[in-house]
């Protein structure tokens, strides 16, 4: 039986994918301050699900994803960040001038998988921060897609890394997650995360694809 949209639970969990755009040849120098600096302070509040920077599309960006319970955690836990002391003095001052621009996005998941389900299970988890010479990146690219409208069937196939996924009793192991946004970047579209390895960075993406971008997970993303 195909694994459809229409059989798939709704998650209640609020997913947030946040887009920096930084200033030419300064996404690594920010990305050193987070995982060095940052990190610590942030997820002492909020949760962090993925941290990723492209490596194709636009260059010097990168993106977030964070993974509330519902509205009102987000809200609590976002004023408890903007009040914490030390991210405001040890973070804020060096990373956000080299910042250029910001947009978000809310998400509804509609396909998971195991590796999304194990980081929304440690969502709350504070993360250590790591020294300059732990390596900043993780092995793998990962692709991000926006998809025109809501795909009738969600489970990928191997290959199938870009554009609507195929119909498979089961999702295969290079799905991560399928999100309808709701609010904010592109609403009523949908995102497609997925692994992708080197054989599949020059497949073409599938009809309806309206932006496909490689990423470069780091090495302290929950998701890569």
């Amino acid at each position: 039986m195909p694994y459809s949209l229409e059989h798939t639970p709704r998650s209640p969990l609020i997913y947030e994918l946040r887009t920096y755009e930084l200033k030419v040849a300064k996404a690594v120098e920010y990305l050193e301050l987070f995982r060095t600096v940052g990190v610590g302070f942030i997820t002492r509040h909020l949760p962090m699900g993925g941290y990723f920077m492209t490596e194709t599309g636009a260059l010097n960006r990168i993106h977030h994803l964070w993974i509330y319970e519902n509205w009102a955690e987000r809200t609590a836990l976002r004023v408890a960040a903007s009040q914490d002391t030390d991210w405001n003095t040890g973070f804020v001052p060096a990373a956000f001038p080299l910042i250029l621009a910001q947009r978000n996005a809310c998400l509804r998941l509609l396909s998971g998988s195991e590796l999304l389900s194990r980081v929304c299970a440690n969502r709350r988890r504070i993360h250590t921060v790591q020294s300059r010479t732990d390596p900043l990146f993780a092995r793998r690219l990962l692709s991000l897609a926006y998809l025109q409208g809501v795909p009738a069937e969600t489970s990928p196939t191997p290959g199938a890394h870009a554009g609507f996924p195929t119909a498979a009793a089961s999702p295969a192991p290079a799905h991560i997650g399928l999100w309808q946004v709701t609010s904010g970047y592109r609403p009523n579209t949908c995102i497609l995360l997925q692994a992708c390895d080197e054989a599949d960075v020059l497949d073409p993406p599938g009809a309806g694809t309206l932006e496909r971008e490689l990423l470069r997970p780091l090495a302290i993303s929950p998701l890569q």
